[in-house]
């Protein structure tokens, strides 16, 4: 099993090995805000385009897994039970024919990407879902690496009188090629999430959340991040509700210097109506830098000052139309060594009902990236801008086979000029869920 607390050894490689080999015995994980991969996943536990249910509840209490792929239910949902357990099992097949592929950096490729993926998603009783998935990665370009991935997903609540106690865990073991780095990439990543709402009467609620945020790689930096971020919530109206948070850190990275941060942040929260949503904040976070890199280089010292925030708007002018746009600025860790980012992202989504049974997703986005050393001493920083377009379309048979075809397109231009690419990629996926 990984060992929950980490350690710094001699051979750091190695040790990657070893916890990527045994991840799957574990409980598997995902850090969602710190990868992104170059082809479509096969598996997302949430969907491209947020709805207005989503965007207008996921912020108070909100520090959870995401939701998970529950199956459609309904009169005709027969699912096998065991005692409180309801079981559906689930099987998806996924196609891709991309090109400008990095299998290396300054390598663009082309291949097709077979993927098989049986899954089973439990209902344990009527507050816990658990979600695992087992993918079957197989390239026609014999210069990548087949592979076997997997991926887990749990969300629960325990209401209580006062208290809404939420717990989330998000996981995946994966090897897929990586725009940061422009190679495939082994790695094993965790985010478990707890939250808990305090509810002191109707306008005045406390919002207590904590994180563990873990990511294995082979050959990269690894790290682990503990924090919290704790807010007081006053709902100035019925449809508006405001709140202030302060959020403090510890970021354990190997090899590299560790980070300690702190976050002082305001939100706000705006429901005019069924149709429309809208949610902000915005702050700004401190972080100072302690040890030393592998070579002997002393951390940068004193604190530095990072603006972050975070906005999401969703809206629904007809019942089968609805938009979804969001915008994010974040300080997190990097692949390199000694090296920490600054990401802003944004993107905007539409999803349209066509004919009655199918759905078309489009979503551009635009996500710009700069990479710091977090040594003393001067710095070649590095940038890198990535902007894409999905478009798919989807529908379902049967009730349960869920059937889509999508296309994308991304462009990556980096400072590293051998990160450079541009990728088409057109696919099509098949899943039935029982």
């Amino acid at each position: 099993m990984i060992s929950p607390t980490p350690r710094r050894a001699s051979s750091r490689t190695s040790g990657a090995q070893r916890a990527l080999h045994l991840a799957p015995t574990f409980v598997l994980g995902l850090s969602v805000a710190q990868a992104q991969e170059i082809f479509v996943p096969p598996v997302s536990f949430q969907d491209r385009v947020t709805t207005v249910e989503q965007a207008s509840s996921n912020w108070v209490g909100s520090v959870s897994a995401p939701p998970l792929q529950a199956p459609s239910s309904g009169p005709n949902t027969r699912p096998l039970e065991a005692g409180p357990f309801r079981f559906h099992p689930h099987l998806g097949y996924q196609v891709i024919y991309g090109d400008g592929i990095l299998r290396s950096t300054n390598a663009p490729s082309s291949t097709v990407l077979h993927t098989i993926v049986p899954g089973l998603f439990i209902e344990m009783g009527p507050n816990w879902n658990l979600d695992f998935s087992a993918g079957i990665n197989r390239y026609s370009n014999a210069d990548f690496n087949n592979n076997e991935a997997y991926y887990l997903a749990l969300r629960g609540h325990i209401p209580r009188e006062k208290w809404l106690l939420d717990f989330g865990y998000a996981g995946s073991v994966t090897e897929q090629p990586q725009i940061e780095t422009g190679q495939q990439i082994s790695q094993s990543s965790h985010l478990a999430t707890a939250s808990g709402i305090y509810n002191y009467q109707t306008k005045l609620s406390v919002e207590l959340t904590g994180t563990m945020d873990t990511r294995l790689t082979e050959g990269f930096s690894d790290y682990w991040t503990w924090s919290t971020l704790d807010w007081v919530n006053y709902q100035l109206t019925p449809r508006t509700t405001v709140g202030a948070g302060v959020g403090a850190g510890y970021n354990f990275v190997d090899p590299g210097p560790d980070s300690t941060f702190e976050q002082l942040q305001t939100r706000a929260i705006w429901t005019p109506g069924s149709k429309f949503t809208l949610q902000a904040s915005v702050g700004v976070q401190f972080q100072q830098f302690h040890g030393e890199s592998e070579t002997g280089t002393e951390a940068q010292s004193g604190t530095e000052a990072f603006p972050i925030f975070a906005v999401t708007t969703a809206y629904r002018p007809l019942e089968q139309t609805a938009l979804f746009a969001s915008a994010s600025h974040v300080v997190g860790n990097a692949y390199q060594e000694n090296v920490f980012s600054e990401t802003t992202a944004v993107s905007v989504g539409l999803r349209q009902r066509l004919f009655g049974q199918f759905f078309l997703d489009v979503v551009p986005a635009y996500n710009f990236r700069h990479y710091e050393s977090s040594l003393r001493g001067p710095s070649n920083g590095r940038d890198d801008e990535y902007a894409s377009i999905y478009a798919g379309l989807s529908t379902v048979f049967v009730k349960k086979l869920n059937a889509s075809v999508f296309y994308q397109y991304g462009d990556n231009s980096s400072d590293e000029s051998q990160l450079d690419f541009h990728s088409s990629q057109v696919g099509a996926r098949l899943e039935y869920r029982y």
